[in-house]
Parts: structure tokens; sequence; C-alpha cells
């Protein structure tokens, strides 16, 4: 079961391969439990900080 918050990101990565980019940033609160889910299932290398109550992921795109 694919929510908005998933086809969007699917959409998202399409575009940003069609430009050449390896990987993109996403701010996401810390309590937006389920966007975090999103990106953690998501199969991309992810390194994620936190401060201040927002995590700063990098998603790196695995080909």
């Amino acid at each position: 079961n694919r929510g908005i918050g998933t086809e969007i990101l699917t959409y998202l990565t399409y575009l940003a391969k069609r430009r050449g980019l390896s990987a993109f940033t996403a701010e996401v609160l810390v309590e937006n439990k389920p966007m975090v889910h999103v990106f953690e299932k998501s199969g991309f290398d992810i390194e994620k900080r936190g401060s201040e109550g927002v995590y700063e992921m990098k998603l790196n795109f695995v080909d």
C-alpha cells in the first residue's frame, strides 16, 4: 500500500536522476514519523542528522 508520500518521493527521485543528481537532502520534523518511515524504507543509503527537532536526511541514490 503506497501513500502519497511514497508516490511523491518516487517521482522526485525520477526527476533528480534525470537531471544527473546522485542524492538529495530533505528536512523532516522529528515528530513526522510517517515521513521518516517513508524515507527509511525507500532503499536509499541515508545519512541522518538531527538538531532542534528536525532531521536533515541526505538520501543517496543506490543503483
